[in-house]
C-alpha cells in the first residue's frame, strides 16, 4: 500500500457543543456524548474544552474500494507491533492516520518495514 504524507501539523479536540468548521483538512464528529475536530492546528476554532496536539498525518494514496478487507489492520498493526499509537480514520474514498510528530520516523520506518510505500507529503523534506 502506498501512503503519502499530508502536509501541515495537526490537533485533536473535543467540543461542548458544535464549533465553527475551519477549511482545510477536517474531520468531525458528533455522537450523543461529544463532538470531536481533528484540523491543522492553526486553523483550530475557540472554545475546545480538550485539546491534544503535534499530530502529523498520512493517508492511503488512490481511492479504497468499499469491498476491502483489512486495509487499516495492516497499517495500525505495523505500528501497534512497533509501540506506536495511532488514530486512524476513514473517508468515503480513503484512510488517515495520525501519530504524533515525535513518532513520525519510526512509524514510517515501521510501516515500510511491512511493505508500504511512504511519500513525503508536498512541502515537506
Amino acid at each position: 500500500m502506498r501512503l503519502e504524507g499530508v502536509a501541515g501539523r495537526y490537533c485533536v479536540a473535543r467540543y461542548d457543543r458544535p464549533p465553527a468548521l475551519p477549511g482545510g483538512l477536517v474531520f468531525y464528529a458528533a455522537t450523543d456524548r461529544e463532538h470531536s475536530l481533528i484540523c491543522e492546528q492553526s486553523r483550530l476554532p475557540p472554545g475546545a474544552t480538550h485539546v491534544e496536539d503535534g499530530f502529523c498525518a498520512m493517508r492511503v494514496e488512490g481511492r479504497l474500494d468499499m469491498a476491502m478487507v483489512g486495509v487499516l489492520a495492516a497499517l495500525t498493526g505495523a505500528l501497534a507491533g512497533g509501540g506506536v499509537p495511532v488514530m486512524a480514520l476513514s473517508t468515503y474514498d480513503t484512510d488517515y492516520l495520525l501519530v504524533r510528530e515525535a513518532m513520525r520516523d519510526r512509524a514510517r520506518a515501521l510501516l515500510a518495514a511491512a511493505g508500504h510505500e511512504i511519500l513525503s507529503a508536498r512541502g515537506q523534506e
